[in-house]
């Protein structure tokens, strides 16, 4: 996440006007929520492709691989 933080903050550091009221390219980045529930469901329904996907091949998923 850090690298993520230094690329935004050079990002904006480069938008920002020469002549900004801004100190500092330093912005308040927000607070992010992830959505345990809506994740979990999303990797079920990605499994679940997984394994109809395999079965049209004939293949059988090994599920260490997952």
């Amino acid at each position: 996440m850090s690298a993520v933080a230094r690329f935004l903050v050079g990002l904006i550091g480069a938008s920002e006007d020469l002549d900004s009221p801004a100190d500092a390219a330093d912005p308040e980045l927000a607070r992010v929520e992830y959505d345990d529930a809506a994740m979990a469901q999303a990797w079920a329904e990605h499994l679940e492709a997984r394994e109809e996907e395999a079965a049209l091949r004939g293949e059988d998923l090994d599920e260490e691989e997952w």
